[in-house]
């Protein structure tokens, strides 16, 4: 019963037939099952295609199908499992690779020489005085400052 509310809330916001309904439905569902409904983060209670409904609200009408068709097609979704794989590969795969790649090319090392790079005073630096920060969703603009 809820599920259906929250359709017909999202139909009234986009405007849409119950056509439009039904050929929307099975993305609408898979999005949530895939994806959204696992999500931690979100209001206790509240679905996907609830919270759809509310956030396209805020649009103009002419503006909510751009949103719509981003959420869509353009919107990527990392869930818990995915956000913890990325932030435990990120460093090791990613960023101390172009640290190296830095600390190497400003010694005039040969960066194939990744020992040596590693254990010199230039990595050290470089490791020490870069800053590592995340922002997730939780994370208010009001309360953070560009540096």
């Amino acid at each position: 019963m809820r599920d259906a509310l929250a359709e017909r809330l999202l139909a009234n916001v986009m405007n849409w037939s119950p056509a439009d309904m039904r050929d929307e439905r099975p993305i609408l569902q898979a999005l949530a099952l895939l994806k959204y409904d696992e999500y931690q983060q979100f209001s206790p209670g509240m679905r996907f295609v609830e919270s759809l409904a509310l956030w396209l609200e805020q649009f103009a009408p002419d503006e909510r199908q751009i949103a719509y068709d981003f959420v869509r097609s353009r919107l990527i979704f990392l869930s818990e499992a995915e956000m913890a794989h990325f932030a435990a590969v990120m460093y090791p795969d990613f960023l101390r690779p172009m640290l190296l790649d830095r600390a190497a090319a400003a010694d005039g090392t040969s960066p194939h020489r990744v020992s040596q790079v590693a254990r010199g005073p230039t990595f050290e630096r470089l490791q020490a005085s870069t800053l590592f920060f995340g922002l997730s969703d939780g994370a208010s603009p009001h309360h953070s400052r560009e540096l």
